[in-house]
């Protein structure tokens, strides 16, 4: 996911939290350089995932996020069209470009890692400011997921871009791939080398961060589109973006496409590679068909704490001192102060009312804290 601030943190945190339990994947702990989700037994293929959360169908991809699909020596080839120039790197007999998580996890495993990013669809109307601290992310709801392979992103991306700038789109293409290579070669190159290739390239990371084009909205509504075969399910750019990404994938159209029911009504779309159909329909339907029940009940669990979650909220406000008020009161919105709003309710938080609260943005079962009831009333005579 890369490094997010402020309450959209919490947003995604959440989001990867479900996903992980839903799909039996476990989050990354390094988000900055590797996909946020991956799977968890050696026995099953390596599957990771980049996952983009949003409303309305959408996401946004950034273009540090897309050298993640390079993964061996012979994924760089084919993509750059030249073999891996020579460097300090830890690949072995071509199986592994760097180790992508997956590969440092298991280094035993052999099998290829696939790779995937997947948008994830967040139906409910809570605002940022409705987010006191990270654990009032019990409020947000979890629509529909939707998977593609890296070329789908990729040249959504550069279509986005060129919509955009107005570039030629080759130019556009041309000047993304170059990003992308960037950053593959950062990840085994020594520190001089990394600095002689952005000094070439032109811009370093933190450059390109301060670039409003170096994110793209991408859309599940496109996906679906695919996937049900029907084009009036996107909107008319949506379609004018179909025509050019059918042209640039022509594999598109030997994609399996896969759903699968999730919790509550949702549904799992995915378009599969060929040789990746099997992971999603058979250990990812397997997964996804034994939490069903589980992540129901959680979901349960998160509305009834709610009322939890308001009642404590009240409370701690009533109790600022003068110098927390100030602060509340000053700035509201501003990320330089949610932080320390945060750990103001945090510190003050009933610890029983704490770790319960700690389950839920997990999505774990928190039915072994005290009810809801002894909960407030232990609350109120404390208060």
């Amino acid at each position: 996911m890369g490094k997010i601030k402020g309450k959209n943190s919490w947003i995604g945190t959440d989001s990867e939290n479900y996903t992980a339990q839903l799909f039996g994947m476990k989050v990354s702990k390094d988000h900055e350089f590797r996909p946020d989700l991956l799977t968890t037994a050696i026995n099953n293929a390596l599957l990771t995932i980049e996952l983009k959360s949003g409303k309305a169908n959408k996401g946004v991809v950034s273009d540090y996020q897309l050298y993640y699909a390079i993964t061996t020596e012979q994924d760089y080839k084919e993509f750059f069209g030249e073999k891996i120039p020579k460097g300090n790197h830890n690949s072995k007999n071509g199986k592994m470009l760097f180790d992508l998580n997956a590969a440092r996890q298991y280094p035993a495993v052999k099998t290829p890692v696939a790779f995937y990013y997947a948008i994830l669809n967040r139906p409910d109307d809570i605002k940022n400011n409705d987010l006191h601290c990270n654990l009032s992310t019990i409020q947000l709801q979890w629509g529909n997921h939707y998977l593609v392979p890296h070329e789908f992103i990729f040249y959504t991306f550069v279509i986005q871009r060129v919509k955009r700038t107005g570039e030629k789109f080759y130019d556009a293409l041309d000047k993304v791939k170059k990003i992308i290579q960037l950053d593959v070669l950062k990840q085994y190159l020594s520190p001089k080398e990394v600095a002689i290739l952005e000094e070439n390239a032109g811009y370093s990371l933190k450059e390109r961060k301060r670039d409003k084009q170096s994110w793209q909205n991408i859309f599940a509504n496109d996906i679906l589109a695919i996937f049900k075969k029907d084009r009036s399910l996107t909107s008319s750019c949506g379609r004018k973006r179909l025509n050019k990404l059918e042209f640039h994938i022509p594999q598109l159209k030997d994609v399996k496409r896969i759903e699968i029911p999730g919790p509550n009504g949702n549904s799992i779309y995915i378009l599969a590679k060929p040789e990746d159909e099997k992971i999603f329909n058979v250990q990812l339907r397997n997964n996804v068909e034994a939490k069903l029940e589980y992540l129901e009940g959680v979901k349960e669990e998160r509305a009834d704490a709610e009322e939890i979650l308001f009642e404590e909220i009240i409370r701690i406000k009533k109790s600022l001192s003068k110098k927390e008020i100030k602060l509340f009161q000053q700035d509201k919105d501003h990320f330089l102060n949610t932080r320390q709003k945060s750990k103001i309710f945090i510190r003050r938080m009933n610890p029983k009312i704490k770790r319960k609260l700690e389950a839920l943005v997990r999505w774990e079962s928190a039915k072994a804290v005290p009810s809801k009831t002894n909960i407030l009333q232990e609350t109120s005579t404390n208060s």
